[in-house]
């Protein structure tokens, strides 16, 4: 596939939603097919990228965290209030 940008490679979700959105601008007869299906792929592609962020914020670095807890790992910022209160 060829993006906007006439790059090799997946189309970006962000790309999808600009060609979807582009034309509309110019146009007083609404979104042609062309952006209407620009635009459900983007939704598609969306759906797919935050079930799998969800997946990987969700349950893989949790596990992650609880995994390092358990090997000693000392805390650091990010993993949430000190073990120590301090």
């Amino acid at each position: 596939q060829i993006d906007i940008a006439n790059e090799s490679g997946p189309v970006s979700i962000m790309n999808r939603l600009y060609v979807a959105g582009y034309g509309e601008r110019l146009s007083l007869y609404g979104p042609t097919k062309t952006q209407r299906q620009s635009f459900d792929i983007a939704r598609s592609q969306y759906g797919v990228w935050r079930r799998d962020f969800d997946k990987l914020v969700f349950d893989d670095l949790r596990a992650l965290k609880k995994k390092a807890t358990r090997a000693g790992a000392p805390w650091s910022p990010g993993l949430g209030a000190s073990p120590t209160g301090g």
